[in-house]
């Protein structure tokens, strides 16, 4: 790999670029020089061009074979995705595959800001890179960082105006030419593709030429134009992708029992979404009226000299980071903690004439148990009773007197008071009453409880420090814990509160499930005709996806203040259809783009010139890889997702006649002639599970697993695993499990899974019996201890519950 330093000429709307080794210093069109008094160029980025790149890997017999991966795996049920050769777009872009032979390739983008060293030093800058993903290698090898490919490095601070003119260039002396005549393979030309860009709301705001988000017009995929609310734009317009006539588009409705009010009765329809033609007609009335942009849209995108490029397929719906976006704005609402937000949500909702109960006027009244103890209150017990006493009634009722106040004043107005009580006159307390959404203090210590005793599998991130949890802001600071917290646990420990919210919570949760995928045995899997698989996303259930998604957001917007309500909400609108376009979008996040980010913090070395000793360290990286791929030496990760057998401690067994007659070899072999052994480990679908750990509520337990039998999920604990290989030889997984109370849904969904104890102690339950390892579905599981209901509520991390 070489890097190539490309000089872009900063005349006002000059578009000229040079190469290092290009001669002249002037440029033809606008005569600026191309360097500074000090022999420095003025600009400049580093490409790395891939045509010579892929020249060279494919003639490397091991990488190869690696990208006949797509030809090579097995075919499943044309109605099931499994992986991002099953979606629309990649069929459509990318054509019928050849049987065990390298036509085509197709790469994933991304372009993400960092700063060039792990901490902020003074003079260092931040680096701008341009990375791919080779889609075509297997699942195991096109995350790994060691296989990403570095296309160019930018500098952070240069403006989008300044890039578009460096990637018209690479655009036209390389993608281009990639396309249409292709690399030099071993089967013929290689025409290699780009499948779509990963991008976070900030990346897309870069690379697609556009405002910021938080204006009017700041949604990516569609055109929507935010409505201008009374303190701001109002980002929360889901009820327009709804159906025309559905309850949730009138002004107040009651929707799954609950009552939602609306600032308005929604009679638009859904905004269009941006295509490339539409693109071009924003840019044509930018020209055309001489201003700065038009519904959002500032400049062509980087990429619209690149032959064939859709706008509208190009520009991927991202998981992480609009989920995590996402989970932050409900925090913010079931927790608060700034008081001027809360008093612009009670202004906002009194100029639109929503939620009259949270109105600056409306005031809360002593309680009825307050008041009848005030209106009880003896002329003997107030003279007798200090000045700390007093001021104490006196405040419950919202009234604060001067420290220098004599105590006959205070016994004074406590009787003023108590005789209004006794009247039976309404005592105000001068506070404003609760926000509807927002979790009382009582609430959040038992929110907070629920979240902080949780016991997790090992390996998963916990979220939460000692006794306090995220609800406290203590802990889940890094997005992998946001994600589970937000699809995992956030809505099964609401459970009891903010009743209103919670219900759209749920569905808006629910349908992201869905799209992030069902897991399956390896048995579930042959029964669906999907070998070698265990995360699926069945076609047909990506339009009720959608609807939960949209009808969830909609009774948010209906019981919480619009103004509260962040853009990146809007981007989940999108997600149902990115779903039937881009099949499992978690399969394109970009989590893998973050991990080389880092990578490329650690070998950057030179403070002074970063961007330079980063592009020589990534060649020098480059190299040694292309040599381990010509060595054949093997890959850095194997193909962990597909693996289910025992592993661990092995101890010999013997087994009772009881187990020993629940087993099935499938086979003429007897189970007492075979080679019984007990193993203190398994790995399930890639997953670690451990025998004969006790469920301790804020303790690590991996020994929750989860089978379907006779339709339905049933949760176990596992005692121990057990390999048996008899006498033909044949080696079969085992596992011994004492199965749980069959779970209750009280939500009737498979979000909040209940499993009542009855009095039963879970640990010292008997009542084991045998299934195959190969029937156990390869979800991890946290559990909830609700001792006061003697009950648990296991949460499953991957896939949902057959209900």
């Amino acid at each position: 790999m070489e890097a190539v330093y490309l000089h872009g000429c900063v005349g006002l709307g000059c578009d000229k670029v040079w190469r290092e080794t290009d001669s002249g210093n002037v440029c033809p069109k606008c005569r600026t020089q191309r360097f500074d008094g000090n022999g420095k160029a003025r600009e400049f980025v580093v490409w790395f061009p891939l045509a010579q790149r892929f020249e060279s890997l494919l003639k490397c017999e091991q990488y190869c074979e690696a990208i006949r991966h797509e030809c090579r795996r097995p075919q499943g049920d044309p109605d099931y995705i499994t992986d991002v050769y099953d979606c629309a777009w990649w069929k459509k872009l990318m054509g019928r595959v050849t049987r065990c032979k390298i036509t085509r390739m197709g790469l994933l983008l991304c372009l993400d800001g960092f700063p060039a060293f792990h901490g902020k030093h003074k003079g260092s800058i931040s680096l701008m890179p341009v990375e791919f993903i080779n889609l075509s290698l297997p699942p195991h090898l096109r995350y790994d960082p060691d296989n990403i490919m570095m296309w160019m490095l930018i500098p952070h601070e240069m403006s989008a105006n300044n890039q578009l003119k460096y990637f018209k260039y690479v655009s036209l002396q390389e993608l281009n030419p990639l396309q249409t005549r292709g690399a030099p393979g071993p089967d013929g030309p290689v025409h290699i593709k780009l499948f779509g860009a990963s991008l976070d709301l900030k990346g897309k705001e870069k690379f697609y030429n556009q405002i910021s988000v938080t204006g009017y017009c700041g949604c990516s995929t569609c055109s929507v134009h935010f409505d201008k609310g009374p303190k701001g734009p109002i980002s929360a317009c889901s009820r327009r992708f709804l159906p025309a006539g559905h309850p949730l588009r009138a002004k107040t409705c009651t929707f799954e029992g609950q009552r939602f009010t609306f600032r308005n009765e929604e009679t638009r329809t859904a905004p269009a979404k941006k295509t490339t033609q539409t693109i071009f007609t924003f840019l044509a009335f930018v020209r055309q009226l001489g201003v700065e942009h038009y519904l959002g849209q500032r400049g062509p995108p980087m990429l619209m000299s690149m032959q064939g490029f859709k706008y509208e397929c190009f520009n991927i719906l991202e998981w992480m980071h609009n989920l995590k976006c996402a989970f932050d704005n409900f925090c913010d609402l079931l927790v608060g903690g700034d008081e001027k937000k809360d008093m612009k949500a009670r202004t906002t909702s009194e100029i639109l004439g929503v939620f009259p109960d949270i109105w600056t006027d409306k005031v809360t009244y002593l309680s009825q148990v307050r008041h009848r103890l005030l209106a009880s209150l003896q002329d003997d017990v107030i003279n007798r009773a200090d000045a700390t006493w007093i001021r104490r009634w006196l405040r419950i009722c919202a009234i604060t007197m001067d420290k220098r106040t004599r105590i006959r004043e205070l016994r004074a107005r406590l009787v003023q008071l108590r005789d209004m009580a006794a009247r039976g006159d309404p005592i105000p307390t001068d506070k404003l009453k609760p926000l509807p959404w927002r979790l009382s203090p009582k609430a959040r210590v038992v929110v907070n409880r629920r979240a902080a005793t949780l016991c997790y599998p090992h390996y998963t991130p916990v979220c939460h420090i000692g006794k306090d949890s995220f609800i406290n802001g203590t802990g889940c600071w890094r997005t992998a814990s946001k994600l589970l917290c937000f699809l995992v646990i956030l809505v099964p420990i609401l459970r009891g509160f903010v009743t209103t919210f919670r219900a759209g919570l749920r569905r808006v949760v629910y349908g992201l499930r869905i799209l992030e995928g069902q897991t399956c045995s390896v048995n579930e899997a042959a029964a669906l005709n999907l070998k070698s698989c265990n995360v699926f996303l069945r076609k047909s259930d990506i339009g009720m996806a959608r609807i939960l998604i949209l009808t969830g957001l909609a009774m948010i917007e209906g019981c919480c203040p619009i103004c509260l309500l962040v853009p990146a909400l809007h981007c989940l609108c999108h997600y149902g259809d990115g779903a039937a376009l881009w099949g499992l979008l978690k399969l394109l996040w970009m989590i893998s783009f973050e991990r080389y980010n880092k990578k490329c913090k650690n070998i950057t070395s030179n403070k002074t010139f970063p961007l330079q000793s980063l592009s020589n360290a990534l060649v020098r990286d480059a190299t040694a890889r292309y040599y381990r791929w010509k060595r054949g030496e093997p890959p850095t990760r194997t193909p962990k997702l597909i693996k289910t057998e025992v592993c661990g401690a092995v101890k010999p067994a013997v087994l009772s006649q009881v187990i020993s007659n629940q087993i099935n070899l499938m086979c003429d072999c007897r189970v007492e002639n075979s080679s019984i052994s007990f193993h203190r480990q398994a790995v399930i679908g890639g997953k670690k599970f451990y025998a004969g750990e006790p469920l301790i509520p804020g303790k690590r337990c991996g020994s929750v697993i989860i089978q379907l039998i006779d339709g339905r999920s049933v949760y176990g604990l596992v005692k121990k695993f057990l390999r048996i290989v008899c006498d033909c030889v044949r080696v079969r997984d085992f596992v011994i499990v004492t199965w749980l109370p069959r779970p209750v849904y009280p939500d009737r969904d498979p979000l909040t899974v209940r499993i009542n104890l009855g009095g039963l102690n879970v640990n010292t339950m008997n009542n084991q019996t045998v299934s195959s390892l190969n029937d156990i579905q390869p979800s991890r599981v946290i559990v909830d201890f609700d001792t006061d209901n003697d009950c648990l509520y296991p949460m499953r991390i991957e896939g949902t519950d057959t209900i």
